[in-house]
């Protein structure tokens, strides 16, 4: 593979509210990783067709109710799939292109938790996967490019401007799961939200009680922000919202920020529904 840049300590990703299913299921903590195919670069290296459908053997052990294991035989293709992360989270033109123009959500993943969720993730898992955290490289001509796993670490450099991380690789995908991705549990790494300055109140109630089922099955919440425009300084704000208890938060993105810049960035907002 080739030569790997110094990893930044939280890694992105710019997430939509137009497809706010997938998204809450993310801010509950899982990892979403597409097959190749979804992506949105047709040249891109891991834009090939999944392999042929073959029977697996698994074997679950320690079913409730059941002395023995039980083995089963499931449908499944090899897949190339990926997670796209960028190295920071204010800039607007990914806020516009991949967070529906300000109305989604950027989730920060601490890098090296995340390298430890993939790792026990695959002890867990039932079927083989291989997955690496990589940064993309840019190249010219993708010729010399092999369609393996190599190929998901290179694209042209029409996209170097976003500087991508991904977390890519070869997995096994059941037919039950509809051959379009897999998930992993990222919930020890996912440590930020940023709230877009454009969020919808339904949107934002849905994620808000996204973080609350979060907090409730791992007993740790993300850091929250709301991202604000700086139209003088021509820049993005963000401004951390404490809590006492996750409730109502819309009260609070509502101040603006004009409000908020008049507060120190050490004031707690209490919030209550």
């Amino acid at each position: 593979m080739h030569d790997v840049p110094s990893t930044p300590g939280v890694l992105f990703r710019y997430r939509s509210a137009a497809l706010l299913g997938r998204t809450l299921e993310e801010v509950q903590g899982s990892l979403w990783l597409s097959i190749g195919q979804h992506l949105n670069d047709p040249f891109d290296g891991a834009n090939v067709p999944l392999g042929e459908e073959k029977l697996t053997s698994i074997r679950w052990d320690d079913i409730p109710g059941r002395d023995e294991p039980l083995d089963l035989e499931i449908e499944t293709k090899e897949a190339l799939v990926a997670a796209c992360f960028f190295p920071d989270g204010d800039n607007v033109q990914m806020w516009s292109q991949y967070a529906n123009g300000f109305e989604g959500i950027v989730l920060g993943y601490d890098s090296d938790r995340l390298r430890e969720a993939v790792k026990q993730d695959k002890a867990r898992s039932k079927l083989d996967r291989d997955l690496s955290l990589c940064g993309v490289e840019y190249t010219k001509s993708l010729a010399g490019v092999g369609d393996g796993i190599e190929g998901l670490f290179y694209k042209s450099t029409h996209w170097e401007h976003e500087k991508e991380w991904r977390l890519a690789g070869s997995v096994e995908l059941s037919k039950s799961d509809g051959y379009s991705g897999v998930s992993l549990d990222a919930s020890s790494a996912l440590c930020t939200i940023l709230i877009g300055a454009k969020i919808d109140r339904g949107s934002l109630r849905a994620i808000v009680w996204s973080v609350t089922l979060l907090a409730y099955r791992t007993g740790k919440q993300p850091e929250l922000k709301s991202v604000h425009f700086d139209r003088e300084a021509n820049k993005l704000l963000t401004y951390e919202i404490y809590r006492t208890e996750i409730a109502d938060m819309v009260g609070a993105l509502e101040l603006g920020a004009t409000a908020l810049r008049e507060q120190s960035h050490n004031t707690q907002f209490d919030y209550y529904v």
